[in-house]
């Protein structure tokens, strides 16, 4: 990937964005491959399901439905499977027996560690070869992109 310089015009930011897309394939591959690893035990909907529900520690079907940008009854059918596997449980919440909350199960913990392992372990790979100051470069481009980028892209982009 050339090296460019970084305008404000529009064509500039539509030849960054695609340099960006480019060369952030080869990171893309990494994670994904880690994820490859356990998808034999869950699909890449249920991976996602799980980290929804890792990131806000509990949740209920509605809220998971948003996160996931999928509707409540799609949600259920996926938890439902999750639970039976046990990785995930429902709790009734004290607003009645319909109303529940989604938590993780120790094995739902242990394959979400064991996914974050796996990255991290495909990234570190990527890392060794690459120079002290091309790390710090993209550590400080990979910050100044999550910020910009605020907490969740995908529900700033549904509920623009």
């Amino acid at each position: 990937m050339k090296s460019m310089a970084v305008g404000g015009t529009g064509e500039d930011v539509a030849a960054l964005a695609q340099a960006v897309e480019q060369g952030a394939r080869p990171l893309v591959a990494a994670l994904a491959q880690a994820e490859d690893a356990v998808h034999p035990r869950i699909s890449p909907a249920q991976l996602r399901a799980l980290m929804a529900v890792e990131r806000r520690h509990e949740l209920n079907l509605a809220q998971l439905a948003e996160e996931l940008g999928t509707i409540s009854s799609w949600a259920s059918r996926l938890c439902d499977r999750l639970e039976a596997d046990g990785y995930l449980e429902r709790r009734p919440t004290s607003g009645g027996r319909r109303q529940v909350v989604l938590r993780l199960r120790e094995p739902g913990r242990r394959l979400l560690a064991e996914v974050e392992h796996r990255r991290r372990e495909a990234v570190r790979a990527v890392l060794v070869a690459m120079a002290p100051s091309e790390r710090a470069s993209l550590v400080r481009g990979l910050e100044g992109f999550a910020r910009a980028a605020g907490p969740s892209p995908a529900r700033a982009a549904r509920s623009a």
